[in-house]
């Protein structure tokens, strides 16, 4: 049996990460709790260095694009 979750996203806490590129990684990390995560812009791989506080929604720009962050766990 599958379970369903519902979340209202309007009600959660949100924090904007600032980004920088070393290499092919764009580096984000939120300058109010210890989230941080490397995305690599050739190969698309996402690495979590800290996942910070699971109840709090991230989000970036690089460059003018918008990141999305809160995509799940992924390693």
């Amino acid at each position: 049996m599958a379970a369903s979750f519902d979340f209202n996203q309007e009600d959660l806490e949100r924090h904007t990460c600032r980004t920088w590129q070393e290499g092919d990684w764009i580096i984000l990390q939120c300058t109010q709790c210890d989230f941080l995560r490397r995305m690599n812009w050739k190969t698309g791989a996402l690495k979590i260095d800290q996942s910070g506080e699971p109840q709090i929604m991230h989000s970036a720009q690089h460059r003018g694009q918008k990141i999305a962050l809160d995509v799940g766990s992924m390693n």
